[in-house]
């Protein structure tokens, strides 16, 4: 059985992610990445629930 992991990102954060998803999918783990930390997600988010996630990976704005 797959992990399912939803991971909200947004700018920076969003290409990191993808590159780890990139090395990491096909080791069983299924990425549902879901850009951008605005309330319009959260259906989007909460649909990834719906459909299996039960990992919610998420990051705050941090400073430069």
């Amino acid at each position: 059985m797959q992990e399912k992991i939803c991971c909200v990102t947004y700018g920076e954060l969003d290409r990191l992610v993808r590159q780890v998803v990139a090395e990491y999918e096909d080791d069983g783990c299924c990425f549902d990445i879901v850009e951008g930390i605005r309330e319009e997600n959260l259906e989007r988010i909460n649909r990834s629930i719906l459909e299996g996630s039960e990992i919610i990976l998420a990051g705050g704005p941090t400073p430069r």
